[in-house]
């Protein structure tokens, strides 16, 4: 049996309730020792003694076949407590039930979504009484606009949803091929994810087979809480051009779009509608009666809807930020903040979170939206006939670009009550318990960080970490003067594109451009993986306000979403944007063409931009299947960009290109951050999916990268600017080394990493300093290196749990005093706390602090292994420029060239890296 404490709260600017007004459900994620259990069930028990209904899960497995990670799905009922103080009980117990290894709770039963035959799916829920849902359509015939589709006649319970897009020519296209990725059905939710593309091209390349655009939706149901979610994400599959390496908005490759609609229509036409606008502390309650015999075919459906929310901005002070520029530099944004427009009626205000009903054989059909006013424009919109979500809306004062490889997503909340409800009174129950669940509770676990192998090398018991001097600067980091929620405000990080990403501040410093100064950091140095780890150690729900809007944006916005531009860019992660530049019309993409002022300016995603670790956390912990999507898509990437069979020199040396291990210069393929995220993303492909492929590229990476007997002299690690992240590399190595422990590998790869560790540290005991104690060496002397020489501490400290006697307590000594240094350093500046310090500073001390505190590690021990002498390695295009630089060799390279099949697939590569 496992049992661990866990609270439940909202996020910190919702105050938990002390009673919940309905039942409402949570998920969270759980994780296991190794041999504990194998098909975990859930208890969850309240302070009061009473039960909770849960389902469980297995998102993980130990190499023995035990759960790893659990994912725990419950509704907590009506009067249940919550908040700060209020302990549950979690206990898992081995399921009597037994179920292949990853497979339990994942079936096809009562509540399937079938497909109809009319361009549809229904959904029926399982007969019980607590229920009021019969049935659900998801339909996808939405081609026309809706005051002219037909439908199929739903039950007076039924559902149906639709979405549909309209151009900027004013064309409506629909959903099509519908493909169902998965179905899990249990007795708490009945879970479904959908794929599929739209029925027409929007652009007319000739030949084009696959379209562009393409849409995820996911439906969750919770019986026993009335409760429905629909998630639903549009993605642009296609490619940017990025002429010069460029990427602006405007890019012949995006595609504009004038509307993009989610609908939800009830069986038959509605009586009446009520519309909760909250603003900040205000809420306000409109409603009105439809009149009788209205529906889709009466004239009234033509004259739009009756009550209509719409979000232009985020209604903050700098609501007209140069951050939300179009391609042509101009802000679209009319006015600040939110209008409601009902019969008669007319609001304003600054932030809606708008919560509408519509009433059908009294019975509420209630629908709200998370996120509303900070991922605008957004408008929610009633009828009698829907409610419908305008994700991109036609209300926006500009066409909505989507850039190629770009998506965005939201997400609809759905509750039926039977509640009596009137535009009279003040604030109606069942409105305020669906805006609440907007909000939705978080588990903080009791268990121990430690549990999670995947941060074992940064995870310290709460205790610890609040005595732990990250733990003040962690506090300032999101609550402080220059803390995250601050700066949100001051670059105005709102829009669909924005929300979530954090304003890296540090680089306004050295700007001397025009005003204002807008630069986006893109989750550099895994500062979601940092949010995480505060909130596990420190038992802080306040991170929640940073990591859900971050993890969301990294898997929307950072990542390239497409498989048709190179090897090196396809699925990757986009850089911050410049240093000490404004981003102007790049949005998060790195490079814009105004800022490029010398030659060979440009670029795109890039192996020195990979962080994978906050993302496998956040699946993990929370259950979203896009961060598991997104982990394993980023590793696959690293395999990718070393396939030299990928590349136009395929037909003359298909070997590696050296892409992965590239840091600063094309042919240094030592100890860097290339290669060290590279090793890490495949180190997480490999803990989030089991699949050996990756654990296996991860060692031959180290093994081209490291060598026990290096010359580390001619690395030239002195130069910091070149090769500060070495610092990095040997932290992911430290982590390799903590996970073949785990798993009790401690192999001849392992005595490998293990030695080259040993041999760096003894290097570095000799001749590295701080890097603040040679400051003439550093082009910007800024706060960012002090937070770095924690890292150099880091890699003593690894060290030091590998040596034995003397060595061990000269590294030990050493790191002490070279933290207590960083710390010193670091405060020793006018502004400590940016978005750079934060992002090394919320994982590397904890790092350090894991490792000052674990206990060793195995030693390599007896006679080492006879090792052929370090080898350099050589990065594709260099092997082929020696080879063609022999006459010999040219000759039998041309005809190669010119073999049909070579050629017509060479062709086809010069076409995609043609920018």
């Amino acid at each position: 049996m496992f049992d661990a404490p866990v609270q439940f709260v909202r996020c910190s600017d919702s105050p938990s309730p002390e009673r919940l007004e309905a039942a409402e459900p949570v998920r969270f994620g759980v994780p296991l020792p190794a041999g504990k259990l194998r098909s975990p069930a859930a208890q969850l028990i309240s302070p009061r003694g009473n039960e909770a209904a849960a389902q469980t899960r297995v998102t993980a497995r130990w190499p023995d076949g035990s759960a790893r990670w659990v994912l725990i799905d419950a509704v907590l009922p009506k009067e249940s407590p919550v908040g700060d103080g209020q302990q549950w009980r979690c206990r898992l117990n081995e399921s009597d039930e037994t179920a292949p290894p990853g497979e339990t709770g994942n079936s096809v039963g009562p509540g399937s979504l079938q497909w109809n035959g009319r361009g549809g799916w229904v959904f029926r829920a399982k007969d019980r009484a607590a229920s009021s849902l019969a049935a659900v359509q998801l339909a996808s015939y939405a081609v026309a606009p809706p005051s002219s589709h037909t439908a199929v006649a739903p039950s007076p319970k039924a559902l149906i949803i639709t979405w549909d897009v309209q151009d900027g020519s004013g064309n409506f296209y629909q959903p099509a091929d519908g493909r169902r990725l998965e179905c899990l059905s249990g007795s708490v939710v009945h879970k479904e994810r959908w794929e599929g593309s739209f029925s027409g091209p929007f652009r007319p390349w000739p030949r084009r087979v696959r379209r562009d655009l393409v849409w995820r939706m996911t439906w969750e149901f919770f019986p026993a809480a009335n409760l429905a979610r629909v998630r639903l994400t549009l993605r642009h599959r296609g490619r940017a051009i990025h002429r010069g390496g460029c990427w602006d908005l405007g890019d012949p490759g995006s595609i504009f779009l004038k509307d993009f609609t989610l609908r939800v229509r009830p069986g038959e036409p509605a009586r009446a509608w009520l519309g909760r606008v909250q603003d900040g502390g205000s809420v306000r309650v409109l409603g009105g009666e439809f009149s009788a015999g209205a529906g889709p075919s009466s004239p009234r459906a033509a004259t739009g809807p009756d009550f209509v929310v719409y979000q232009d901005s985020s209604g903050g002070e700098n609501w007209r930020s140069y951050n939300h520029v179009n391609a042509q530099g101009r802000i679209p944004c009319r006015f600040r903040g939110f209008h409601a427009v009902a019969p008669g009626e007319r609001l304003e205000g600054l932030r809606a979170e708008p919560t509408v009903g519509l009433r059908c054989r009294g019975e509420w059909l209630l629908a709200a939206v998370p996120e509303f006013w900070q991922r605008f424009p957004k408008a929610l919109r009633v009828s009698a006939e829907e409610i419908a979500l305008g994700i991109l809306p036609e209300e926006w004062g500009d066409r909505h670009e989507l850039q190629g490889g770009e998506q965005v997503s939201a997400t609809l909340c759905l509750r039926w009550d039977a509640e009596d409800c009137h535009a009279e009174t003040h604030d109606p129950g069942p409105f305020r318990v669906i805006a609440a669940l907007t909000k939705p509770l978080q588990a903080l676990g009791g268990w121990e960080p430690s549990l999670a192998v995947e941060i074992g090398d940064a995870a310290v018991p709460p205790a610890v970490y609040a005595a732990l001097p990250v733990a003040d600067f962690a506090r300032a980091g999101l609550h402080g003067e220059n803390g995250l929620l601050a700066n949100r405000e001051r670059a105005d990080e709102y829009g669909f594109r924005h929300f979530g990403d954090v304003y890296a501040d540090h680089e306004a410093r050295y700007y001397r451009g025009q005003r204002p100064h807008v630069s986006h950091y893109n989750n550099q140095f895994d500062l979601l993986l940092g949010a995480l780890l505060q909130r596990l150690c420190g038992r802080c729900g306040d991170w929640d306000a940073v990591l859900h809007p971050l993890a969301r944006h990294v898997i929307d916005i950072d990542v390239y979403h497409t498989d048709r531009d190179r090897a090196p860019f396809n699925g990757g992660l986009f850089w911050l944007t410049d240093h000490y530049r404004t981003a102007h019309t790049c949005t998060h993409r790195a490079f814009s063409r105004r800022n490029a002022e010398s030659p060979g300016y440009g670029g795109g995603p890039s192996s020195e931009h990979n962080y994978t670790t906050g993302l496998l956390l956040y699946h993990f912990l929370f259950g979203d299947d896009d961060a598991r999507e997104t982990v394993l898509s980023l590793a696959d990437w690293v395999i990718a960009m070393e396939d030299g069979g990928r590349t136009p020199f395929f037909f003359i040396d298909a070997g590696p290109t050296g892409a992965a291990t590239a840091t600063s210069e094309a042919d240094y393929h030592g100890p860097g951050r290339a290669a060290a995220n590279s090793i890490n993303a495949l180190l997480d492909g490999w803990l989030i999916s089991g699949e050996k492929r990756f654990l296996d590229f991860a060692e031959r990476l180290l093994r081209r990268t490291v060598h026990p007997a290096d010359d580390i002299p001619a690395r030239r690690l002195h130069d910091a600017e070149r090769r500060w992240s070495y610092t990095m590399y040997f932290e992911v190595a430290a982590r390799y080394l903590h996970l073949k422990q785990a798993w009790d590998q401690c192999d001849e790869t392992y005595a490998y990493v293990a030695q080259s560790l040993l041999h760096y540290a003894r290097w570095m005991l000799e001749h590295e300093q701080p890097f603040l104690a040679r400051r003439e060496e550093l082009e910007y002397p800024t706060e960012v290196w002090a937070a770095q020489s924690l890292r150099q501490a880091n890699v003593l400290w690894a060290a030091a749990r590998l040596a034995e006697g003397d060595l061990r307590a000269r590294l030990q000594r050493q790191a002490e005093d070279w933290t207590d240094r960083a710390w010193r350093d670091l405060y020793g500046f006018d502004c400590p706390v940016n978005a750079r310090t934060l992002a090394v500073v919320l994982t590397a001390a904890l790092r350090g602090a894991c490792h000052c505190m674990a206990p060793p590690l195995p030693c390599p021990r007896g006679e080492p292994p006879v090792l052929s002498p370090p080898e350099s390695f050589l990065p594709q295009r260099t092997r082929v420029k020696r080879l063609l630089r022999k006459p010999s060799a040219c000759a039998l390279v041309l005809p190669r060239a010119f073999y049909p099949p070579n050629l017509i697939r060479l062709l086809n590569l010069l076409r995609t890296w043609r920018n």
